[in-house]
C-alpha cells in the first residue's frame, strides 16, 4: 500500500541449510540483472513478489518456468517501474528432506539462454543518453578507422559488452570504413603514421626479398595503425561531440506518453483555419484525405496507442482490420477538430444537437446550485460546452482540462475574452488556485465540467475499463461531495455532417456514508463513471480521442514520491461479469 506502483520482491535471508548452488545462482543472476539494467538487485530469483498489475497487464512473455522471474523483472526495469525489496525469512529443509522442482540442467540452460538474449537486447536498447551514445558513436568511428578489417563488428561488440555502451551506436560508427571512404581513410592513416613515426615511406617498387617485404609490411602496418588511432580519435571526437551537442539542443527532450500538445505547426493549422473560415466544413473535410495518411505513417506513438485501443474494443480483430479502423478513427478525429475550429468563428451554435435519454439538463436549469458535469475526450466535448451554456441556465461555464505546453488546441482556436460562449479553461493540474476557482464557480451557482479520463495527478484510481485496468481521475467526485454539488455525466457524439447527439446520464448527488471507508466510496463513484463511459465508447468507438497508451502508461510523468499517497485504494482486481 505504501508503494502501489512498484514491483515488491521478498529478498530471502539465507540462514541454515542453504544449498551452495542457490547462493551461487542468486549471485550469478544478480550480476546479469545489473549488467542488463543497471539495477542492483538483492534477490533477482525470488518468486515471492507483488506485481503492479497496471504495468504487467499488457506484457506477453516467452518464458514459463524458473526463467520467468528474470524475464519479467528485466522488462519491468526497462519500463522504469520501481523495484523495491524487503527482507523475508526462508526455510530450507535438510538436504535429505528437500524436494525441488528445479531441474539443474535444463532450467540452468533456459536461464543462461534467456540472459544471452537479454544481454544482446540491452546492448541494443540501453544507454541512449546524450553522453554515452555520443561516446559510443565516436568510439565506433575510432574502431572503424583501424586496419582490422573484418573484425570491426566483433571489436565493437567487445567494447559494448565491457563498458555497457549501446552497440547500435558503436556499429553505426564502424561503418565509416565502408566504400568509398575506406581507401581514403587508409591512405590518410598511413600518411599520418609516417609523419609521426618517420621511417620508410610508401613505395610502388616491389621488395627485393621476402624478408624485405615482411619488414616493409611491418613498418606500413605500424604506420597505418598509429595513424588510424590518431585520425580515428580526431574524427570520433568531432562527430561524437557534434552528436552530443545536437542531442542536448534538439533531440533529447524527455518524452511523455501524452503532453497536451497538438499535432501540426502554426503554418499548417493556420492554413486549415483559413480553409474552414472562407470555404467551409466540406472543404476542410476534403483536406483530411491528404492529412490523415501523413499522420498515420508519421505519428507512430498514436498509431501504436490506437492499435492497443482497438485490440481492447475488438479482441478478435486481425491486424489489417485494425489498421482500417485506425484510418477511420483519425478521420473522425479530424472532422471533430474541424467542427470545433469552425464553431469558434461563430457566436451562434452552428450544429444541430439532439438529445437522447433522460434530460437531466432540465434539472440543472431548474436548480439554484452549481453542478459538476463529468465527461471525457469522447466526441465533441468542446461543442457540448456551448449546448450546456445555453441549456443549463448558467451564464458562465468552467471546463477543467489539461493545458499542455507548446501549440495547444486552445491556442489554435484563440478564444477571445469577450466571446459569448463564456467557457473558461481551468488548468487540470489542480493546485490551490485552480481549486479555489472551481469552488468559487460552484458557490456562485455556476457549473464546472471535468474531463476525467486522463490521469494528470496523484488522485486517481485503477478501474477496470474495456477488460483492463486504467487510471481514472477521482477529483471530480471529491470536489462534488466537498462542495455539495450535484453531478451528471455528459457526452456529445457526432452522428452526422452537422449534427451531434447529446447524452446526459447518471444524475446523482454524492454523499459520504457513515461507517464506510471514504476511499472505497470514491473508488465506487469513479467506477460508475468508467462503466458509463465504456458503454458510450462501445457505441461510438471511433470517437475515443486518447492517443496514448491508456492501459500501460500514465499521461504525465509519475513521481514515485507522490505514489505514497493514501488518498486512494488502487484496487487492482480485474473484475469479470458473473455468468
Amino acid at each position: 500500500r505504501s508503494f502501489p506502483w512498484a514491483l515488491v520482491i521478498g529478498s530471502r535471508r539465507f540462514a541454515m541449510n542453504v544449498p551452495g548452488v542457490s547462493k551461487f545462482g542468486r549471485r550469478f543472476s544478480n550480476f546479469w540483472v545489473r549488467f542488463e539494467t543497471g539495477h542492483k538487485a538483492l534477490d533477482s530469483q525470488s518468486g515471492f513478489r507483488i506485481y503492479p498489475m497496471f504495468y504487467v497487464q499488457n506484457l506477453s512473455f516467452v518464458t514459463q518456468k524458473y526463467d520467468f522471474e528474470i524475464e519479467i523483472l528485466i522488462r519491468l526495469l526497462w519500463k522504469n517501474v520501481e523495484v523495491r525489496e524487503v527482507d523475508i525469512d526462508v526455510y530450507y529443509p535438510p538436504a535429505h528432506e528437500r524436494v525441488s522442482h528445479f531441474h539443474k540442467l535444463w532450467d540452468n540452460v533456459r536461464i543462461s539462454l534467456l540472459n544471452c538474449v537479454l544481454v544482446v537486447i540491452s546492448l541494443l536498447r540501453g544507454n541512449r543518453d546524450s553522453g554515452k551514445s555520443s561516446l559510443a558513436l565516436g568510439t565506433g568511428i575510432l574502431i572503424g578507422c583501424t586496419p582490422f578489417f573484418g573484425l570491426h563488428i566483433a571489436l565493437a561488440f567487445v567494447v559494448a559488452f565491457i563498458f555497457r555502451w549501446n552497440f547500435a551506436f558503436l556499429f553505426l560508427g564502424t561503418n565509416i570504413s565502408i566504400p568509398p571512404l575506406a581507401p581514403f581513410l587508409a591512405i590518410a592513416s598511413i600518411s599520418i603514421g609516417h609523419r609521426v613515426l618517420g621511417g620508410e615511406s610508401l613505395s610502388l617498387q616491389l621488395p627485393e626479398s621476402f624478408e624485405q617485404m615482411l619488414a616493409l609490411s611491418k613498418i606500413f602496418f605500424t604506420q597505418w595503425l598509429v595513424g588510424s588511432l590518431i585520425l580515428g580519435s580526431a574524427l570520433g571526437t568531432a562527430v561524437g561531440g557534434s552528436t552530443y551537442l545536437l542531442k542536448k539542443l534538439f533531440f533529447l527532450k524527455k518524452r511523455r506518453a501524452w503532453t497536451g500538445k497538438t499535432r501540426g505547426g502554426v503554418i499548417g493549422n493556420g492554413f486549415l483555419k483559413l480553409v474552414l473560415k472562407y470555404l467551409g466544413l466540406r472543404a476542410g473535410y476534403f483536406c483530411l484525405y491528404f492529412i490523415i495518411p501523413y499522420f498515420y505513417f508519421f505519428a507512430p506513438r498514436s498509431r501504436r496507442a490506437l492499435n492497443e485501443y482497438w485490440q481492447a474494443v475488438q479482441p478478435e480483430s486481425a491486424w489489417l482490420s485494425r489498421q482500417k479502423e485506425i484510418f477511420k478513427h483519425f478521420f473522425v478525429f479530424g472532422q471533430v477538430l474541424m467542427d470545433r475550429v469552425y464553431q469558434s468563428f461563430n457566436e451562434e451554435l452552428k450544429f444541430k444537437i439532439s438529445n437522447e435519454g433522460p434530460i437531466y439538463i432540465q434539472d440543472v436549469a431548474a436548480s439554484d446550485r452549481g453542478w459538476v458535469f463529468v465527461g471525457a475526450h469522447l466526441g465533441g466535448w468542446d461543442i457540448s460546452t456551448l449546448f450546456l451554456q445555453r441549456n443549463s441556465g448558467s451564464s458562465r461555464l468552467g471546463m477543467v482540462h489539461f493545458l499542455g505546453e507548446g501549440l495547444t488546441f486552445d491556442k489554435v482556436i484563440k478564444r477571445s475574452e469577450d466571446s459569448t460562449s463564456k467557457v473558461d479553461s481551468i488548468q487540470s493540474q489542480l493546485g490551490e488556485g485552480s481549486l479555489l476557482t472551481v469552488k468559487s464557480f460552484l458557490e456562485n451557482k455556476k457549473h464546472v465540467g471535468f474531463l476525467s479520463d486522463r490521469a494528470v495527478g496523484s488522485q486517481i484510481e485503477l478501474i477496470p475499463f474495456l477488460g483492463k485496468l486504467a487510471p481514472f481521475e477521482t477529483r471530480p467526485y471529491r470536489v462534488a461531495v466537498a462542495c455539495r454539488a450535484p453531478m451528471v455525466f455528459t457526452y456529445n457524439l457526432k452522428i452526422g455532417f452537422d449534427e451531434y447527439l447529446f447524452i446526459s446520464s447518471h444524475h446523482t448527488e454524492l454523499k459520504y456514508s457513515a461507517g464506510t471507508d471514504r476511499r472505497d466510496q470514491v473508488y465506487q463513484w469513479t467506477q460508475n463513471f468508467a462503466q458509463d463511459l465504456e458503454k458510450q465508447v462501445l457505441r461510438f468507438p471511433h470517437q475515443w480521442f486518447n492517443f496514448y497508451s491508456f492501459w500501460s502508461s500514465l499521461p504525465v510523468e509519475w513521481q514515485v514520491e507522490s505514489s505514497k499517497s493514501t488518498d486512494h485504494s488502487l484496487l487492482e482486481e480485474l473484475h469479470t461479469q458473473e455468468v
